[in-house]
């Protein structure tokens, strides 16, 4: 069930039906109904492993709870007053806690090990070494499991630093794990954010209804009209890079940069426009990246939720920056290392995450401190988002190929290969499109370019719309729509699917 079929949103119109039907303390009911309905349309098998790596982070989470009430009670008994740190009572009791909790994160990173990379890593250990090594050919990567690898992870190690209880019913935790708007490609949310906002979502409205159908909309048209455009010229390219010349390569590698973005970001607008219409504050997933002015500042704006849970689950515990520049340079390493691992198990991945990780590091060591937004000039901030755009669109090519040594042969050939007399309207019109599919391609990244830029400046364009007049409100909606039907693409192959649910 795509996320960009009709049947979805039939689906999701009979959600919305049943969620506010119910009493707001029993809707978690039908988001874990709709969760496992989702998840069997998608994905059957999978289904039994995220339950599983649900119910062991559920245990481990409630025997770090009764750990923690015991620790408290033993100190009570034993000083009639709180203990000092230290104690004995309070050491056992702390050990047995880091065990659970290391027991469930080793479950949750084993499973996600095993069907991910394993398979990867023992055929090189085979080809390089000789070795006879299972190869786990036949196991099937389930449903999300990326997403809710972490998620779990985050639920157990919240519980374990007491910034939330553990949860009593196993059936919750499951739903939390498997939330269908974020199961697929996130955003990350949080144990302690997502539930009590379904147990405590209000009524029914029919303006926040409207808004969040508005965001869907422009998901749709980002996702449909620009992204599986794009990716028409980026797969004619990828598809066989020799007989394409180095301007072709060139223009397939900046259409893809813009359906990575696009894609992604349509994604994210269709489910935080589905989590408005629930009545819930969804994690942002991205804030207009293509704007940024500098390497650290579009980390910042790119898939947001998951690098808040990178920082606060990985580089944080490492040290973080607290413990001098060589060590924090190393904190960063590993989080970049993470980052790479976390999208896909090939070398490509690696480099990629080496890549920022660098980037990050000369900026951090050898720029000048930035000053305000509002500090620099307008040139100055153009030529640092065209930088980070440029940076983005070179190393996304490692998310289109599927070796570190075709992507190097697609940069080579790119780099080698250019000739300014190749950069004209026929070589790019025979790259799988004509010329009215390039123009509607230039118009919607036009739109989009005019849309986020309006973001950037602070003016929500969905207040601006509800403020106009009937009649122009009728326009909009009408040039909305015909929009769709003219520039999106709807039955071609590949079209619905995305990029991120593959990683």
């Amino acid at each position: 069930m795509s996320f960009t079929t009709v049947t979805f949103l039939i689906w999701l119109a009979l959600v919305l039906a049943l969620y506010y039907a119910a009493p707001p303390a029993k809707r978690w009911w039908v988001i874990l109904a709709a969760n496992v309905w989702f998840y069997l349309s998608m994905d059957k098998t999978g289904l039994l492993a995220m339950a599983a790596a649900a119910l062991t982070a559920w245990y481990s989470a409630l025997r770090i709870g009764r750990l923690q009430a015991l620790a408290a009670d033993g100190i009570r008994a034993e000083n009639h007053q709180a203990a000092p740190a230290g104690s004995s009572a309070q050491q056992r009791y702390e050990k047995q806690q880091k065990r659970w909790a290391a027991l469930s994160i080793f479950v949750s990173l084993g499973i996600l090990f095993l069907v991910k990379y394993y398979a990867d890593l023992a055929a090189a250990l085979n080809r390089a070494a000789g070795l006879h090594l299972w190869r786990a050919e036949n196991l099937l990567l389930p449903l999300g499991i990326s997403y809710y690898s972490l998620l779990l992870i985050s639920y157990v190690v919240d519980v374990y630093r007491q910034k939330i209880p553990p949860e009593q019913n196993p059936l919750r935790v499951i739903c939390f794990a498997s939330f269908f708007l974020s199961i697929v490609q996130g955003p990350f949310t949080r144990y302690g954010s997502l539930m009590p906002q379904i147990d405590q979502s209000g009524a029914f409205s029919t303006a926040r209804m409207l808004r969040g159908a508005q965001r869907m909309a422009w998901g749709y048209f980002v996702k449909l009209a620009v992204a599986d455009r794009a990716a028409v010229i980026a797969d004619y390219a990828f598809r066989d890079p020799a007989r394409c010349t180095g301007a072709q390569l060139a223009f397939a590698m900046c259409c893809f940069g813009i359906q990575f973005y696009t894609d992604f970001c349509g994604y994210s607008h269709m489910m935080l426009g589905a989590g408005e219409m629930l009545g819930l504050a969804l994690p942002e997933n991205f804030r207009q990246p293509y704007f940024s002015r500098n390497v650290s500042e579009f980390w910042n704006r790119w898939h947001i939720s998951l690098g808040a849970w990178l920082k606060e689950y990985v580089y944080i515990p490492l040290g973080g920056n607290r413990k001098g520049r060589v060590r924090q340079a190393g904190n960063m390493l590993a989080v970049w290392l993470v980052t790479g691992l976390w999208h896909g198990a090939t070398l490509n991945f690696l480099f990629w995450g080496v890549y920022w990780f660098l980037f990050l590091l000369l900026e951090k060591n050898l720029a000048k401190p930035a000053r305000s937004a509002g500090g620099e000039s307008a040139a100055k901030r153009i030529c640092g988002a065209v930088w980070c755009t440029a940076l983005m669109f070179f190393a996304a090519v490692d998310f289109h190929t599927d070796s570190f040594a075709s992507a190097l042969t697609f940069w080579h050939r790119m780099l080698t290969g250019f000739a300014l007399s190749d950069v004209n309207l026929g070589s790019f019109t025979a790259m799988g499109v004509n010329r009215m599919g390039l123009l509607m391609l230039f118009y919607g990244v036009l739109l989009v370019f005019m849309v986020d830029l309006a973001h950037e400046k602070g003016l929500s364009l969905r207040d601006q719309l509800q403020k106009l007049p009937l009649l122009p409100k009728v326009l909009c909606y009408q040039l909305a729509m015909w929009s769709m039907v003219m520039l999106g693409i709807f039955l071609s192959t590949g079209s619905g699917t995305f990029l991120y649910a593959r990683f």
